[in-house]
Formats: C-alpha cells, structure tokens, sequence
C-alpha cells in the first residue's frame, strides 16, 4: 500500500499513517457494535446488500452466457426506423473541417481557397500544411460532432447557432494572433432526428436493455411456475 519511490523517511511516515488509519477503524468499530442502538436493522441492511449483489451476480453471468453480446445493422436500423421518436437531438450536429492557423503563418491565401473546398486534393493540401502550421486542425466530414464543440474554439462563440447554421456554410474570423476557419458540410438541428450512425450506439443501448429486460422477466417467470409445479412454493391464507 505505500506508493513506489519514495524515500526511507516518507516510507516510514506512510506505513505510520496507513497502521494509525487501520487502528482507528478498528477503535470506532468496536465501539459502535457495543454502543450502536439498533443492530438487528444493521443486520437485516447487510443481508439485504449481500442478497441484492449475488442476485445481481448471478444475473450478469445468465446474461453473458445467453444473451448476443452484438446486434447486427440491419437490426439496428429497424428499430432505428421504428422509433425515431425517441432519438430526438438535444444538440446540434454538423460535418465539416475546423482550422486555427497563426496570422503569420504562410500560404494562407492558399488555405483559404483549400478549406472551402471538399475535393481529395484540397483535404491532401490542408493535411500537409496543418503538419506544420495550425494551431488546431479537425477534419470530421466523415463524422457527426457536436457543434457547441466547434463553437466553443472559436473566438466570440455563436450566439443563435440554429440561425449561424442555417446562414454560414463556411466561416472565417480573426482576433489578434490567429485565423480561426470553418466549413460546415452538413449539419442536424437539435430537436430533429438523428443521423443513423451517431444513433446507433444509442439503439444497440435501448436495444440491448429491452433484450436483458426481457430475458430475465421470462427467467424469472419460469422459475416461478418451476417452483410451483414442484410445490417448493406454499401459500399460506388466514
């Protein structure tokens, strides 16, 4: 329990304050067992926890061993289809390319021709040049990321970022040492629904929860009417 390279006399100090804090704890306990007014609740709290945790235990392993641990696309993408309703955004979403490049960094009347421009050579172009010239390069057209991201690196923020984006498909601004670039390729509004691949970790999620819920429901039914049909359960009426 004491922390690797410290030296003799910290050694020493440590190993005093972990045996002090162990005789402590066993000083408060015995003095709490004799003195604690209601034992037999503590008792019954404990059972209960240990009861509770090898249930939950046993669950997790009926799971595992009975339940697919992956949900196939076209899966996904029907129960996508099916409850779109309950994917609501409560962000937005967008695709783009967002670049922070000192003011005296070279070619940036190249850069600015490159960013706003979707073509292999232009992304080959800013690639190379980020190597050694910006401050921050993100290239997510391929990916959905959340705007409030985005917004937050830029130097004055966005105010309305539903009205910024339904305005700006590409966006420069500077203050006094950088050039801050941004081209939106797409973008979702919060509120709508959202693209498939930026719900599906959420699907398979909902999909697998309602697949444990179910499983162990029809577990649990069956072992009850087990127990019943061998008469391990009694009904006791007054």
């Amino acid at each position: 329990m004491v922390p690797k390279g410290l030296g003799k006399k910290d050694s020493l100090m440590s190993v005093d304050m972990l045996v002090r804090k162990w005789v402590n704890e066993q000083l408060l306990y015995e003095i709490a067992k004799k003195n604690i007014s209601d034992k037999d609740k503590i008792d019954e709290m404990v059972e209960n926890y240990r009861k509770t945790l090898i249930i939950y235990s046993y669950q997790e392993d009926l799971l595992k061993e009975n339940l697919p641990q992956r949900i196939g696309d076209g899966e996904l993408r029907k129960y996508y289809e099916a409850n779109k309703e309950k994917l609501i955004l409560s962000s937005n979403l967008v695709k783009g390319i967002y670049l922070k490049v000192p003011l005296r960094a070279p070619q940036k009347d190249e850069l600015l021709k490159w960013y706003k421009s979707t073509s292999d050579d232009a992304k080959e172009h800013i690639e190379k040049y980020s190597l050694r010239n910006t401050v921050a390069y993100e290239y997510f057209y391929d990916s959905w990321k959340d705007f409030a991201e985005i917004a937050g690196a830029l130097p004055q923020g966005i105010g309305d970022q539903r009205q910024f984006l339904q305005t700006h498909k590409t966006y420069e601004v500077r203050d006094s040492s950088y050039i801050y670039l941004l081209n939106i390729q797409e973008y979702k509004l919060a509120g709508s629904v959202p693209p498939f691949e930026y719900a599906k970790s959420q699907v398979t999620d909902l999909m697998m929860n309602q697949r444990k819920e179910a499983f162990l429901r029809k577990f649990e039914n069956d072992i009850y009417k087990k127990a019943l049909g061998e008469k391990n359960i009694q009904f006791f009426k007054p």
